[in-house]
């Protein structure tokens, strides 16, 4: 499995720079073929090990998925024969995007806390790299990218979901500083992070990163990291950036098309308020400004920007009250007592404030890396405490 887990990460440094269209709207990515055949390789080798009701996550996920499958399948005369399938192929990899969170939580002796951590690392220094030689999007315009310029957008290929990997990766290089011997190192990689998250110019993904910190600098009484926090605030409006003027701090534009971005969206819930429109069947009631000359130019998927009312629109009350009980489970999942592990429970709870505070501005709950992130975390924390109980 540590050749299934090397890989699967060394794909999500790839980005979104490698895509393959299988069907018109549906197109996977290399990260989603290696998944696919790591689960179906795991599944069949470890058929005795099944059994998943002592595992935290499998009672609220299940409410979910049967949830978003009904939805779908009520709004399916609703739906041409394309948007439907989009809405299943969406649902085929949500399915498999969690399946990381059994495996890893059941698989022994493989790290995938480094793996990603390192994966996290390498696509930030990428990132500083495409800032420094490819700093211009505008290029790309044409096949559905966002005109970004001067912004770090990695591989990714988009600042603000660049914005919220580096967060989430900066966050568990603080409890890789405590478990690595090679501490120095790990300073070195946090600060050409950090950097990295300046470069993105992205308001959302700073706030993801201000806040939770603040709240583990109170959490854990480290005050001198009080320090750091003043330094990069300080440098995300007096940093001299070139062409900074093109996308400044306070941005008017982006803030407005946000909000109505909400207000289109609650209109959405308040017209099928029980189960919604379906699982990720949007794609026929984007708002206008997603269109351009009648084609479908945004790669998102849904175009609603909040994660939270994207899960209201799309699956109704009833899938945002089953969603809000998995986040609710995903908080309160227990950890073995050592105290690294402890750090490393911290750390995860930093990262899921982190992804809740920037999906009320970008979908970043359902971005892949970001679920890939937050499930196999997630196992990793369930098979510590597994491995506590059976010491027991």
């Amino acid at each position: 499995m540590n050749i299934f887990a090397l890989i699967v990460c060394m794909c999500l440094i790839s980005g979104a720079l490698i895509r393959i269209p299988l069907y018109q709207g549906i197109t996977i990515y290399p990260h989603d073929i290696c998944i696919g055949f790591m689960c179906l390789y795991w599944f069949i080798k470890n058929r005795n090990l099944l059994y998943t009701h002592d595992l935290t996550l499998i009672t609220p996920l299940k409410y979910f998925l049967f949830i978003a499958l009904l939805s779908n399948a009520i709004n399916i005369g609703q739906q041409s024969t394309t948007g439907f399938l989009v809405g299943v192929a969406y649902c085929i990899r949500f399915f498999f995007y969690t399946c990381m969170y059994i495996i890893v939580s059941k698989e022994p002796k493989v790290h995938w806390d480094r793996y990603l951590y390192w994966a996290g690392a390498v696509f930030s220094i990428l990132g500083v790299t495409q800032y420094v030689l490819y700093p211009d999007l505008r290029n790309l315009s044409y096949a559905g990218w966002d005109p970004h310029f001067y912004r770090l957008f990695s591989t990714i290929l988009d600042p603000n979901f660049a914005g919220i990997i580096i967060v989430v990766t900066f966050f568990l290089g603080i409890y890789m500083y405590q478990e690595l011997r090679y501490r120095y190192l790990i300073l070195f990689v946090q600060c050409m992070i950090l950097v990295s998250l300046i470069l993105t110019l992205s308001r959302s993904s700073w706030i993801a990163f201000i806040f939770p910190f603040i709240w583990f600098i109170w959490k854990k009484r480290i005050w001198y990291l009080m320090g750091i926090l003043a330094v990069f605030i300080i440098a995300l409006f007096f940093l001299p950036l070139p062409y900074k003027q093109i996308t400044p701090v306070l941005r008017q534009e982006s803030s407005m098309a946000r909000l109505n971005n909400w207000i289109f969206s609650i209109r959405l819930i308040q017209k099928k308020p029980i189960l919604g429109y379906g699982f990720n069947l949007l794609g026929s009631h984007k708002p206008v400004s997603l269109v351009y000359d009648g084609m479908q130019l945004s790669h998102s998927s849904s175009g609603l920007d909040n994660s939270f009312l994207f899960v209201f629109a799309t699956t109704g009350i009833v899938g945002g009250i089953a969603w809000i009980y998995l986040i609710y489970t995903l908080w309160h999942i227990k950890i073995s007592d050592t105290q690294k592990k402890r750090s490393l429970l911290h750390i995860f709870r930093m990262s899921l404030v982190a992804i809740g505070i920037h999906s009320l501005f970008i979908n970043s709950q359902f971005f892949p890396w970001i679920m890939i992130w937050v499930w196999t975390l997630a196992g990793v924390i369930e098979h510590s405490k597994r491995l506590r109980n059976s010491m027991k």
